[in-house]
């Protein structure tokens, strides 16, 4: 042959390079024309991946195009990181040999990609992005050997290398964030605290409220974030306060977000709630959930199943299993989030919207008081968000908040 490396062998490369990696390194068995393909198709793939369940949003395409892009750029900036390394280790090695290899080691997004149609929820999905991160740093480091002028078999460079690489590449797909994440306020993470109180509430139902929100000018301050019908009226907005008052006893109009589907967990849950009346059902079903379920601080509930056979998950996880168990039993069912007034402070909380008799009610299952008052303040997840932070996370940015009762 006239060709020294055939198609077939350019193919054997490209698919099994990801077992050994230096032959992401012969530029004939792996021209630069098909490295080039290699990241294109990296780029495509991250633009056509779904997104995670139980997000209640979408994203506009350009958001998507920069995440995407940014995972690529991550994976790339392996080259460059890794030859300072080398430096570091009295060894060298060609920056082009490296980069050609980060374009092959992309190859591992191909292998990954099926997983992501089945790893569907937060939790597995952020679990497949850290393994993709691993793969990809471990594909690129063993090759990364072969391309060094001299022997480096160093244990200490191999693994200084890797976790270089994962760390710098996470931290480049989160620049589509930095300046959402610089704004970020919580007085403590682990339980959902978002500020400390400000005024005094009492420790039980508060029929009407006053809310005022105080921070920069973002998500959490659009009116129509916190305008419900007549439960959630905003009485002032200009920069950087909203003032919105909350009846909870009036009706709830243009409620938004997405319908949950029920699960055959949960339609078996809802099959031991007894027949009658709609509301005399969601008040079993309420009872029900509560009993099948311990509080317990997560911060990825899981699926249905997994909240019930675990017998524990904190207010999402509530909120799930009543949505789907509500969804089971014939009702249009979502999942809401927003903040929830308490002596202590403001937490970050989720319950539920339910449309019975052709009007839209808020349960919440994790409390023992089915229905929630003008303690509970919802945001409205945005048509198309750009940014994940334009969600729940969106109050995680306010400056401080206050509640007053109304008479």
């Amino acid at each position: 042959m006239l060709c020294g490396v055939s198609r077939n062998d350019k193919v054997a490369t490209l698919i099994l390079g990801i077992l050994k990696p230096r032959r992401f390194l012969n530029r004939e068995a792996f021209p630069t024309w098909l490295a080039i393909a290699t990241l294109l198709a990296c780029l495509g793939l991250g633009l056509c991946e779904p997104l995670p369940d139980g997000l209640g949003m979408d994203f506009t395409w350009k958001y998507q195009a920069l995440t995407a892009l940014a995972a690529v750029l991550g994976w790339l900036a392996a080259a460059p990181l890794s030859w300072c390394l080398l430096r570091l280790f009295g060894r060298r090695a060609s920056l082009a040999d490296l980069l050609h290899l980060a374009c092959g080691a992309g190859i591992v997004l191909v292998w990954t990609f099926p997983l992501a149609f089945v790893m569907r929820s937060t939790a597995s999905s952020a679990a497949l992005s850290l393994l993709r991160e691993f793969l990809f740093s471990l594909v690129f480091v063993m090759g990364a050997g072969s391309a060094v002028d001299g022997v480096i078999n160093r244990l200490s460079w191999r693994l200084t290398t890797l976790v270089a690489i994962v760390i710098a590449s996470i931290a480049l797909q989160m620049l589509p964030e930095w300046n959402n994440l610089t704004h970020l306020r919580m007085k403590d993470p682990g339980s959902g605290l978002v500020a400390v109180l400000r005024g005094e509430v009492p420790d039980g139902p508060i029929p009407n409220a006053r809310w005022t929100l105080n921070g920069p000018q973002g998500p959490a301050l659009e009116v129509e974030r916190v305008s419900l019908g007549e439960r959630q009226v905003v009485k002032t907005a200009r920069e950087g306060i909203l003032v919105v008052d909350v009846h909870p006893g009036n009706s709830i109009g243009g409620d938004s977000g997405s319908l949950v589907t029920p699960s055959p967990a949960a339609m078996s849950l809802a099959a031991s709630v007894p027949e009658g009346l709609p509301e005399i059902r969601l008040h079993e079903l309420h009872s029900l959930v509560r009993s099948r379920i311990a509080y317990k601080r997560t911060f990825f509930p899981g699926s249905v199943a997994e909240i019930l056979e675990r017998g524990s998950g904190d207010c999402k996880a509530y909120a799930q299993v009543f949505a789907e168990g509500a969804a089971a039993l014939g009702f249009q069912a979502r999942v809401v989030r927003g903040l929830l007034a308490r002596p202590d402070g403001f937490w970050a909380h989720a319950w539920t919207s339910i449309r019975v008799d052709g009007k839209w009610q808020e349960w919440d299952p994790t409390s023992p008081v089915p229905r929630p008052d003008a303690r509970y303040l919802r945001f409205s997840p945005p048509r198309e968000a750009q940014s994940v932070f334009e969600g729940e996370m969106a109050i995680f940015a306010l400056d401080s908040l206050r509640i007053e009762p109304l008479p």
